[in-house]
């Protein structure tokens, strides 16, 4: 296929689409099987590779902190209740069960 000139121009959205469809594939292509290509492809690949790895590590993140959130409200609603209740008759509030 040859180059388009400004008088061969397609007059549809559509052709110019498809023609830029066929010279980045093209491009590509040309790309891929230059001397280049195999350490190109190799760096994309580890570069989706590290993608879904932060996404992962990203995910896992979000499940520990809601955890951790979790416990810590469920503990703070269970400690508020009898935190400064009196069972032994004096007017001192018992001692938190934190060790910090």
């Amino acid at each position: 296929m040859g180059e388009v000139t400004a008088d061969q121009a397609p007059s549809q959205e559509g052709a110019l689409s498809r023609l830029t469809a066929v010279r980045l594939a093209r491009a590509i292509r040309n790309f891929a099987t230059s001397e280049v290509g195999t350490r190109a492809a190799a760096l994309a690949g580890l570069l989706l590779a590290l993608l879904l790895a932060i996404n992962g590590l990203k995910v896992v993140n979000s499940s520990v902190g809601r955890y951790f959130m979790t416990a810590l409200e469920r503990r703070d609603s269970d400690d508020s209740s009898g935190r400064h209740c009196s069972t032994s008759g004096s007017s001192r509030p018992r001692p938190s069960r934190r060790s910090w």
